[in-house]
């Protein structure tokens, strides 16, 4: 029968978009007191994460419903470990899958793009970050919202905003505090240049150029895994997951297609 893994943790990876991962998942899900022990702050993220499981596994989630252990023992990232297992693929609720899946699926196309060869400084256009997070009363208009092919690159490309090269990360989550349901939507862009047609789009910066250890907060800002997923009650989480089962919540345009 199989059993929990006790994963050693050889190495803590510290390239940038390891960072980038960290910045986005990670810390914003452990408590203060262990961000200066990257070990720990992986233990007790490994720990909610399989904690997370059960509850979900109880509430009767399907894609929990295969071998439970499978999905407890999905293995971390950002960092090198002592033994082999394959991932659970549960990218939308799994903070390890998502680092796989999104984090540095993002980053291993934005990266040629924005800085080919040895660029200090990034190329392919003017660099927008930008991210948005809607409430709303019922789950059902959430997902209206989130289907109605809207967002702020449809927005800038409406306004006249020329869109070289974008990505968008979209999910839907429950508020953790109430019935409501919150709709989220994040990416950067890179841009030609603007006069006022970004007015109104919910962004968190503009530049002409960016650093590479830039990135890393940038991530944190337009693409977090949602800390409600580990708050939130397990039964209204489900409705959120089964409702948006079948839509990409992550999408590529122009450059980085």
């Amino acid at each position: 029968m199989s059993k929990i893994k006790n994963y050693k943790i050889q190495e803590i990876k510290n390239g940038y978009g390891d960072q980038a991962y960290w910045r986005s998942v990670v810390l914003p899900n452990v408590p203060k007191k262990y961000h200066k022990h990257p070990k720990q702050c992986i233990e007790v993220l490994q720990k909610r994460w399989r904690m997370l499981t059960v509850r979900l596994k109880r509430a009767g989630y399907g894609p929990i419903q295969r071998p439970i252990i499978f999905c407890q023992n999905c293995p971390p990232v950002g960092v090198r470990i002592d033994q082999f297992s394959r991932p659970c693929k549960l990218q939308k609720i799994c903070p390890f899958c998502w680092g796989r899946r999104y984090t540095f699926k993002v980053w291993d196309k934005l990266l040629p793009v924005m800085f080919p060869g040895s660029n200090k400084l990034s190329v392919g256009g003017n660099v927008l970050t930008y991210f948005h997070q809607t409430n709303y009363g019922s789950l059902a208009t959430a997902l209206r919202m989130l289907s109605s092919g809207g967002g702020e690159i449809t927005l800038l490309r409406n306004r006249g905003v020329e869109v070289r090269g974008a990505f968008n990360l979209s999910y839907i989550r429950p508020l953790e505090d109430n019935k409501s349901y919150y709709l989220w939507s994040g990416g950067i862009a890179l841009t030609g240049h603007y006069k006022n047609e970004l007015n109104g789009v919910a962004h968190c910066g503009y530049q002409p150029h960016v650093r590479k250890a830039d990135l890393p907060d940038m991530f944190a800002k337009a693409m977090p895994y949602p800390t409600s997923t580990f708050k939130a009650e397990p039964g209204r989480l489900i409705a959120a997951l089964d409702a948006t089962e079948g839509k990409r919540a992550l999408n590529f345009y122009g450059s980085l297609r």
